[in-house]
């Protein structure tokens, strides 16, 4: 039988083999260093380096950094890795442009920093996912996503080479 041919499946594919190239790429970096200074951590006898195999687990992968704190951002980096085909289909919608996707970038801001995370903290039912880990990570990852976004808008767009541009063209360019 012929394979089924499924719309969108070639815009697919580049994301989703985008998060074991950018993970690898990470975790390569990360590893040595965490081979070298935990076990040394536990040798010296730091108190957050502990012998529990299901935290030096969790912490090589990144979904901790109680061994070294000075990691904290690195488990956001992670989950806005996982974020990033988001990001991507964002930029590549029919009807993005410059001046949309701004406001769209500063509307997902106010939502998620008033509206998102006032909703959790106030309502009831939400007092449990408050208080868990996975919300702790989120909500930090969550208000990085529109600044990772703006560096994407910028960069897509290339506004730092059309202000530039416009400077050179403006009244600045005969005052200099």
């Amino acid at each position: 039988s012929s394979p089924r041919i499924v719309p969108g499946a070639d815009r697919c594919d580049p994301l989703l083999a985008f998060f074991p190239r950018r993970l690898k790429r990470l975790y390569f970096k990360v590893w040595p260093v965490f081979i070298v200074f935990v076990p040394l951590g536990l040798i010296l006898g730091k108190p957050n380096v502990n012998t529990y195999v299901s935290q030096w687990i969790r912490n090589a992968l990144l979904l901790e950094t109680n061994f070294n704190f000075e990691w904290w951002f690195l488990t956001e980096y992670v989950i806005l890795i996982f974020m990033t085909p988001m990001v991507m289909w964002f930029f590549r919608r029919k009807r993005s442009n410059i001046y949309n996707d701004m406001v769209w970038i500063i509307l997902l801001n106010v939502f998620v920093t008033r509206i998102l995370a006032g909703f959790v903290v106030k309502f009831p039912y939400a007092a449990e996912l408050n208080v868990s880990y996975f919300w702790i990570k989120m909500s930090i990852a969550l208000s990085l996503l529109p600044i990772y976004m703006t560096g994407a808008w910028l960069a897509k767009y290339d506004v730092f080479e059309r202000v530039i541009n416009s400077l050179r063209t403006s009244a600045v360019k005969r005052i200099v």
